[in-house]
Protein backbone atom coordinates (compact mmCIF):
# COMPACT_ATOMS: atom_id res chain seq x y z
CA UNK A 1 0.00 0.00 0.00
CA UNK A 2 2.75 2.62 0.89
CA UNK A 3 3.87 2.65 -2.61
CA UNK A 4 1.06 4.39 -3.70
CA UNK A 5 1.24 7.22 -1.07
CA UNK A 6 3.15 10.29 -0.30
CA UNK A 7 4.20 12.07 2.42
CA UNK A 8 3.64 15.47 3.77
CA UNK A 9 5.39 17.51 6.53
CA UNK A 10 8.74 17.73 7.68
CA UNK A 11 9.13 14.65 10.10
CA UNK A 12 8.50 12.05 6.97
CA UNK A 13 12.09 10.74 7.39
CA UNK A 14 13.43 7.76 9.15
CA UNK A 15 13.99 8.71 12.64
CA UNK A 16 17.53 8.16 14.20
CA UNK A 17 17.20 5.89 16.82
CA UNK A 18 18.51 7.81 19.66
CA UNK A 19 15.75 9.73 18.90
CA UNK A 20 12.70 7.01 19.22
CA UNK A 21 9.28 8.20 19.98
CA UNK A 22 8.12 7.00 23.28
CA UNK A 23 4.57 6.51 21.72
CA UNK A 24 3.48 6.69 17.94
CA UNK A 25 0.26 7.78 17.72
CA UNK A 26 -1.77 6.88 15.01
CA UNK A 27 -4.96 8.96 13.70
CA UNK A 28 -7.31 7.87 10.46
CA UNK A 29 -8.86 10.31 9.00
CA UNK A 30 -12.27 10.03 6.74
CA UNK A 31 -14.08 13.39 6.32
CA UNK A 32 -13.35 14.79 10.15
CA UNK A 33 -13.17 18.44 9.21
CA UNK A 34 -15.60 19.32 12.04
CA UNK A 35 -14.23 17.55 14.66
CA UNK A 36 -10.85 16.95 13.53
CA UNK A 37 -8.73 20.50 15.15
CA UNK A 38 -10.16 19.19 18.74
CA UNK A 39 -9.09 15.79 17.96
CA UNK A 40 -5.36 16.95 16.82
CA UNK A 41 -5.48 19.99 19.43
CA UNK A 42 -5.33 17.28 22.18
CA UNK A 43 -2.48 14.92 20.92
CA UNK A 44 -0.29 17.86 20.60
CA UNK A 45 -0.37 19.04 23.20
CA UNK A 46 0.21 15.81 24.97
CA UNK A 47 2.53 16.19 28.49
CA UNK A 48 4.62 13.17 26.92
CA UNK A 49 6.30 15.18 24.12
CA UNK A 50 8.88 12.49 22.83
CA UNK A 51 5.79 11.29 20.71
CA UNK A 52 5.31 10.57 17.13
CA UNK A 53 1.80 11.80 15.11
CA UNK A 54 0.81 9.52 12.30
CA UNK A 55 -2.48 10.86 10.51
CA UNK A 56 -3.57 8.96 7.59
CA UNK A 57 -5.47 10.61 5.37
CA UNK A 58 -7.91 8.07 3.88
CA UNK A 59 -9.47 9.83 1.05
CA UNK A 60 -11.16 12.65 2.42
CA UNK A 61 -12.97 14.80 0.13
CA UNK A 62 -13.62 17.85 2.66
CA UNK A 63 -11.41 20.08 4.39
CA UNK A 64 -9.41 17.31 6.49
CA UNK A 65 -6.08 17.28 4.31
CA UNK A 66 -5.94 20.81 4.81
CA UNK A 67 -6.17 20.66 8.42
CA UNK A 68 -4.01 17.68 8.76
CA UNK A 69 -0.95 20.01 6.58
CA UNK A 70 -1.55 22.73 8.51
CA UNK A 71 -0.70 21.30 11.74
CA UNK A 72 2.04 19.50 10.17
CA UNK A 73 3.82 23.03 9.34
CA UNK A 74 3.70 23.50 12.57
CA UNK A 75 4.68 20.64 14.52
CA UNK A 76 7.68 18.51 13.36
CA UNK A 77 6.09 15.20 15.01
CA UNK A 78 3.35 15.13 12.58
CA UNK A 79 3.72 12.53 9.81
CA UNK A 80 0.86 12.67 7.44
CA UNK A 81 -0.13 9.71 4.66
CA UNK A 82 -2.13 10.89 1.92
CA UNK A 83 -4.11 7.67 0.32
CA UNK A 84 -7.20 6.38 -1.67
CA UNK A 85 -10.17 5.70 1.04
CA UNK A 86 -9.87 2.21 1.64
CA UNK A 87 -11.10 1.93 5.24
CA UNK A 88 -9.82 2.55 9.06
CA UNK A 89 -8.18 -0.77 9.12
CA UNK A 90 -6.24 -0.57 6.58
CA UNK A 91 -5.37 3.14 7.29
CA UNK A 92 -4.18 1.85 10.52
CA UNK A 93 -2.26 -0.97 9.44
CA UNK A 94 -0.41 1.25 7.36
CA UNK A 95 0.12 3.50 10.47
CA UNK A 96 1.59 0.32 12.53
CA UNK A 97 4.01 0.13 9.18
CA UNK A 98 5.98 3.03 9.55
CA UNK A 99 5.52 3.46 13.71
CA UNK A 100 8.58 4.22 15.40
CA UNK A 101 7.73 4.58 19.15
CA UNK A 102 8.69 1.86 21.55
CA UNK A 103 4.51 1.82 21.80
CA UNK A 104 1.84 2.46 19.60
CA UNK A 105 -1.58 3.84 20.43
CA UNK A 106 -4.39 5.12 18.26
CA UNK A 107 -6.83 7.97 18.33
CA UNK A 108 -9.62 8.32 16.44
CA UNK A 109 -9.92 11.64 14.76
CA UNK A 110 -13.57 12.55 15.81
CA UNK A 111 -12.34 11.86 19.66
CA UNK A 112 -10.01 13.63 21.91
CA UNK A 113 -7.61 12.34 25.04
CA UNK A 114 -6.85 14.08 28.05
CA UNK A 115 -3.89 16.00 27.68
CA UNK A 116 -1.86 13.29 30.22
CA UNK A 117 -2.85 10.30 29.16
CA UNK A 118 0.32 9.11 26.74
CA UNK A 119 2.83 10.20 29.67
CA UNK A 120 0.97 8.29 32.20
CA UNK A 121 0.24 5.38 29.96
CA UNK A 122 3.87 4.95 28.65
CA UNK A 123 6.01 5.60 31.84
CA UNK A 124 3.54 2.39 33.35
CA UNK A 125 3.84 0.44 30.53
CA UNK A 126 7.68 0.88 30.27
CA UNK A 127 8.27 0.55 34.34
CA UNK A 128 6.47 -2.80 33.99
CA UNK A 129 7.73 -3.49 30.54
CA UNK A 130 3.88 -4.53 29.84
CA UNK A 131 2.80 -5.42 26.34
CA UNK A 132 -0.34 -4.06 26.69
CA UNK A 133 -1.06 -1.11 28.94
CA UNK A 134 -5.07 0.10 28.96
CA UNK A 135 -7.36 2.76 30.38
CA UNK A 136 -10.98 3.14 30.85
CA UNK A 137 -13.22 6.04 28.34
CA UNK A 138 -16.06 8.05 28.70
CA UNK A 139 -19.10 7.60 25.97
CA UNK A 140 -20.53 10.61 24.69
CA UNK A 141 -22.82 11.55 22.49
CA UNK A 142 -22.87 13.61 19.11
CA UNK A 143 -22.61 16.93 21.43
CA UNK A 144 -19.82 15.70 23.84
CA UNK A 145 -22.27 14.91 26.94
CA UNK A 146 -21.77 12.05 29.06
CA UNK A 147 -24.33 9.34 28.67
CA UNK A 148 -25.76 6.51 30.95
CA UNK A 149 -23.56 3.47 29.33
CA UNK A 150 -20.37 2.62 31.39
CA UNK A 151 -17.38 2.37 30.51
CA UNK A 152 -17.02 -1.97 30.17
CA UNK A 153 -13.38 -1.82 31.68
CA UNK A 154 -14.15 -0.08 34.56
CA UNK A 155 -16.67 -3.15 35.12
CA UNK A 156 -14.91 -5.93 34.20
CA UNK A 157 -11.37 -5.28 34.89
CA UNK A 158 -11.01 -2.30 37.26
CA UNK A 159 -12.92 -3.79 40.31
CA UNK A 160 -10.77 -7.31 40.02
CA UNK A 161 -7.31 -4.94 39.54
CA UNK A 162 -7.52 -2.26 41.16
CA UNK A 163 -4.14 -0.87 41.36
CA UNK A 164 -2.16 0.17 38.02
CA UNK A 165 0.96 -2.40 39.13
CA UNK A 166 -0.90 -5.17 39.22
CA UNK A 167 -0.36 -7.31 36.14
CA UNK A 168 -2.20 -9.95 34.20
CA UNK A 169 -2.24 -12.31 31.57
CA UNK A 170 -4.73 -13.74 28.57
CA UNK A 171 -5.06 -16.28 31.92
CA UNK A 172 -6.31 -14.32 34.22
CA UNK A 173 -9.03 -12.70 32.24
CA UNK A 174 -10.14 -15.32 30.30
CA UNK A 175 -13.84 -15.18 30.88
CA UNK A 176 -13.31 -11.17 30.31
CA UNK A 177 -12.05 -11.38 27.19
CA UNK A 178 -14.88 -12.46 25.34
CA UNK A 179 -17.49 -9.77 27.36
CA UNK A 180 -15.29 -6.23 26.79
CA UNK A 181 -15.90 -3.92 23.82
CA UNK A 182 -13.03 -4.18 21.53
CA UNK A 183 -11.86 -0.89 21.01
CA UNK A 184 -8.11 -0.66 20.00
CA UNK A 185 -7.89 3.26 21.43
CA UNK A 186 -8.35 3.11 24.86
CA UNK A 187 -4.94 1.12 25.23
CA UNK A 188 -0.97 1.43 24.11
CA UNK A 189 0.82 -1.41 23.10
CA UNK A 190 4.48 -2.64 22.56
CA UNK A 191 5.68 -2.22 19.44
CA UNK A 192 7.88 -4.86 18.95
CA UNK A 193 5.26 -7.19 20.80
CA UNK A 194 2.51 -6.07 18.13
CA UNK A 195 5.63 -7.11 15.37
CA UNK A 196 6.66 -10.18 16.52
CA UNK A 197 2.67 -11.95 16.63
CA UNK A 198 1.90 -9.75 13.16
CA UNK A 199 -1.20 -8.25 15.03
CA UNK A 200 -3.17 -6.05 12.27
CA UNK A 201 -6.42 -4.56 11.54
CA UNK A 202 -9.01 -6.39 9.07
CA UNK A 203 -9.34 -4.66 5.50
CA UNK A 204 -13.06 -5.22 6.11
CA UNK A 205 -14.37 -1.77 6.81
CA UNK A 206 -16.60 -3.31 9.47
CA UNK A 207 -15.49 -4.57 12.92
CA UNK A 208 -12.11 -4.30 11.65
CA UNK A 209 -10.63 -3.83 14.97
CA UNK A 210 -12.01 -7.01 16.64
CA UNK A 211 -9.10 -9.17 14.99
CA UNK A 212 -6.58 -6.78 16.39
CA UNK A 213 -8.15 -6.84 19.80
CA UNK A 214 -8.31 -10.64 19.91
CA UNK A 215 -4.75 -11.04 18.79
CA UNK A 216 -3.36 -8.68 21.13
CA UNK A 217 -5.49 -10.01 24.04
CA UNK A 218 -4.68 -13.50 23.46
CA UNK A 219 -1.13 -12.86 22.74
CA UNK A 220 -0.01 -10.60 25.51
CA UNK A 221 1.77 -11.92 28.93
CA UNK A 222 1.77 -8.78 30.84
CA UNK A 223 -1.44 -6.16 30.61
CA UNK A 224 -2.27 -3.54 32.77
CA UNK A 225 -5.00 -0.97 33.55
CA UNK A 226 -5.64 2.30 34.78
CA UNK A 227 -8.98 3.16 35.89
CA UNK A 228 -8.69 6.78 34.52
CA UNK A 229 -10.82 8.14 31.61
CA UNK A 230 -8.24 9.11 29.52
CA UNK A 231 -10.70 9.10 26.26
CA UNK A 232 -13.07 10.24 25.04
CA UNK A 233 -15.42 8.77 22.72
CA UNK A 234 -18.13 10.26 20.43
CA UNK A 235 -20.61 7.22 19.98
CA UNK A 236 -22.94 6.64 17.16
CA UNK A 237 -21.72 9.69 14.46
CA UNK A 238 -23.56 10.18 11.87
CA UNK A 239 -21.77 8.86 9.17
CA UNK A 240 -19.16 7.02 11.30
CA UNK A 241 -18.20 3.20 10.57
CA UNK A 242 -19.23 1.78 13.85
CA UNK A 243 -23.33 2.82 12.67
CA UNK A 244 -24.41 -0.78 12.61
CA UNK A 245 -27.20 -0.54 10.23
CA UNK A 246 -24.45 -0.10 7.51
CA UNK A 247 -22.58 -3.29 7.92
CA UNK A 248 -25.09 -6.57 8.99
CA UNK A 249 -23.01 -8.95 6.98
CA UNK A 250 -19.52 -7.76 7.88
CA UNK A 251 -19.83 -9.39 11.32
CA UNK A 252 -19.27 -13.36 10.53
CA UNK A 253 -16.60 -12.38 7.51
CA UNK A 254 -14.69 -10.66 10.27
CA UNK A 255 -15.30 -13.72 12.76
CA UNK A 256 -14.27 -16.24 10.35
CA UNK A 257 -10.88 -14.46 10.09
CA UNK A 258 -10.11 -14.28 13.60
CA UNK A 259 -10.91 -18.06 14.38
CA UNK A 260 -8.81 -19.04 11.43
CA UNK A 261 -5.97 -16.71 12.91
CA UNK A 262 -5.86 -18.51 15.87
CA UNK A 263 -6.78 -22.01 15.07
CA UNK A 264 -3.58 -21.65 13.06
CA UNK A 265 -1.78 -20.17 16.28
CA UNK A 266 0.10 -22.04 18.91
CA UNK A 267 -2.38 -21.07 21.87
CA UNK A 268 -4.69 -23.88 24.50
CA UNK A 269 -7.76 -25.14 22.46
CA UNK A 270 -9.94 -23.31 25.41
CA UNK A 271 -9.51 -20.06 23.24
CA UNK A 272 -11.15 -21.48 19.87
CA UNK A 273 -13.44 -23.36 21.88
CA UNK A 274 -14.63 -19.92 23.86
CA UNK A 275 -14.71 -17.76 21.11
CA UNK A 276 -17.18 -19.98 19.02
CA UNK A 277 -18.72 -20.02 21.78
CA UNK A 278 -19.12 -15.98 21.53
CA UNK A 279 -19.14 -16.46 17.99
CA UNK A 280 -22.72 -18.46 18.05
CA UNK A 281 -24.27 -15.96 20.31
CA UNK A 282 -23.25 -12.93 18.53
CA UNK A 283 -24.27 -13.71 15.41
CA UNK A 284 -27.71 -15.44 16.65
CA UNK A 285 -28.08 -11.69 18.27
CA UNK A 286 -27.69 -9.75 15.29
CA UNK A 287 -29.46 -11.92 12.62
CA UNK A 288 -32.63 -10.89 14.69
CA UNK A 289 -31.89 -7.21 14.47
CA UNK A 290 -30.48 -6.66 10.76
CA UNK A 291 -32.59 -5.62 7.74
CA UNK A 292 -34.94 -8.58 6.05
CA UNK A 293 -33.16 -8.57 2.61
CA UNK A 294 -30.05 -9.31 3.98
CA UNK A 295 -31.28 -12.06 6.29
CA UNK A 296 -31.05 -14.88 4.12
CA UNK A 297 -27.07 -13.62 2.71
CA UNK A 298 -26.35 -13.77 6.46
CA UNK A 299 -27.83 -17.19 6.95
CA UNK A 300 -25.61 -18.55 4.71
CA UNK A 301 -22.91 -17.50 5.53
CA UNK A 302 -23.71 -18.28 9.42
CA UNK A 303 -24.63 -21.75 8.59
CA UNK A 304 -21.08 -22.17 6.58
CA UNK A 305 -19.31 -21.39 9.68
CA UNK A 306 -21.64 -23.02 12.33
CA UNK A 307 -21.31 -26.41 10.55
CA UNK A 308 -17.67 -26.27 11.38
CA UNK A 309 -18.05 -26.24 14.97
CA UNK A 310 -17.92 -29.71 17.08
CA UNK A 311 -20.71 -28.51 19.40
CA UNK A 312 -21.01 -31.79 21.43
CA UNK A 313 -17.16 -31.46 22.54
CA UNK A 314 -17.18 -27.95 23.14
CA UNK A 315 -17.65 -26.74 27.00
CA UNK A 316 -18.70 -23.35 26.13
CA UNK A 317 -22.13 -23.88 24.49
CA UNK A 318 -24.81 -24.36 26.50
CA UNK A 319 -28.11 -25.55 25.87
CA UNK A 320 -29.57 -22.32 23.77
CA UNK A 321 -25.96 -22.50 22.05
CA UNK A 322 -26.35 -25.70 21.07
CA UNK A 323 -30.40 -25.42 19.55
CA UNK A 324 -29.08 -22.67 18.25
CA UNK A 325 -26.32 -23.57 16.30
CA UNK A 326 -28.61 -27.16 15.23
CA UNK A 327 -31.71 -24.89 14.33
CA UNK A 328 -28.93 -23.02 11.70
CA UNK A 329 -27.19 -26.14 10.60
CA UNK A 330 -30.26 -28.27 9.71
CA UNK A 331 -33.50 -25.98 9.37
CA UNK A 332 -33.53 -24.71 5.89
CA UNK A 333 -33.92 -21.24 5.39
CA UNK A 334 -37.37 -21.38 4.17
CA UNK A 335 -38.67 -22.51 7.17
CA UNK A 336 -35.88 -21.01 9.66
CA UNK A 337 -36.96 -17.19 8.16
CA UNK A 338 -40.59 -17.30 10.23
CA UNK A 339 -38.32 -18.07 13.49
CA UNK A 340 -38.65 -15.12 15.71
CA UNK A 341 -36.24 -16.64 18.73
CA UNK A 342 -38.16 -15.33 21.47
CA UNK A 343 -35.03 -16.54 23.50
CA UNK A 344 -32.63 -14.34 22.33
CA UNK A 345 -35.23 -11.19 21.64
CA UNK A 346 -35.38 -11.53 25.10
CA UNK A 347 -31.85 -12.20 26.76
CA UNK A 348 -30.90 -9.02 24.15
CA UNK A 349 -34.11 -6.79 25.50
CA UNK A 350 -33.04 -7.63 29.19
CA UNK A 351 -29.52 -7.06 28.66
CA UNK A 352 -30.04 -3.75 26.57
CA UNK A 353 -32.88 -2.26 28.98
CA UNK A 354 -33.01 -4.05 32.59
CA UNK A 355 -30.03 -5.07 33.21
CA UNK A 356 -27.61 -2.14 35.67
CA UNK A 357 -25.10 -1.01 34.98
CA UNK A 358 -25.85 -0.08 31.41
CA UNK A 359 -22.86 -1.46 29.67
CA UNK A 360 -21.57 -0.81 26.09
CA UNK A 361 -22.84 -3.51 23.46
CA UNK A 362 -20.21 -3.49 20.73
Amino acid sequence: MLDSTFYIGSNYFKMNPTDQPNVSIVIPVYNLEKYLMRCLDSVVNQTLKNIEIICINDGSTDRSLEILTKYAMCDARIRIIDKDNEGQGIARNEGIQIAQGEYIGFVDGDDWVEHDMFEEMYFNAKNENLDIQVCTFNMLDFFGNPTDIKCDYEYYLCKKYPNKNMIFNRDDIFSEIYKLSRYPWNKIYKREFIKKYKIYFSDNRHYEDNIFYFLAMIYARKISIINKKYYNYISNRDGCSTNKKNRPLALIEVNKEIKDRISNASIDTKYIQRFESYNVRRCASYYYRIHKSHRREYFEKMRREFLKIDITRNPFFDLKKRLFCLLVRTVPYSIFKYSNHPVYTLLYLYTRIMKKPKLNVY
